[in-house]
């Protein structure tokens, strides 16, 4: 099976494909509890999302998430019609979620490096592995 890497065409749409699915599951858990959280949290299924989508396909498909967690959010807290945020604390939540949505996403994309790094790593070393397991199981 032929994986795709992030910079090829295919592996850019797959992982924004994944972030748009990400985002929509947040969009989708947040307006099914808006009832019983209220409008007080309304990036309380993002940050998760964020945090999964950039450990496991990348920079790309968290700011995907970010963007769509903005504009869920300019959602909730401006009134239809309304071009901005005017509330003071509603600006200091949106300024937070960006804040906070940043540093978890730029985490998690070292997390998601790191972990290609590894499998790239393991892959160079099987062959090495496998002969000096052969070699041990000759010589017992």
């Amino acid at each position: 099976m032929e994986t795709s890497t992030p910079s090829e065409p295919n592996g850019v749409l797959r992982t924004l494909g994944f972030g748009l699915v990400f985002t929509l599951a947040a969009v989708v858990l947040q307006w099914s509890l808006r009832t019983v959280l209220g409008d007080k949290v309304p990036f309380l299924f993002f940050f998760p999302a964020i945090g999964v989508a950039s450990m496991w396909l990348g920079w790309r498909a968290a700011a995907l998430v970010m963007v769509g967690g903005f504009i869920s959010g300019l959602f909730w807290f401006t009134p239809v019609g309304e071009p901005w945020v005017e509330a003071t604390t509603d600006r200091f939540a949106l300024a937070f979620y960006l804040a906070a949505g940043g540093i978890l996403m730029g985490l998690g994309t070292r997390l998601h490096r790191l972990r290609l790094r590894a499998g790239e790593a393991e892959a160079r070393l099987a062959p090495q592995l496998h002969e000096l397991r052969w070699l041990h199981a000759l010589r017992n």
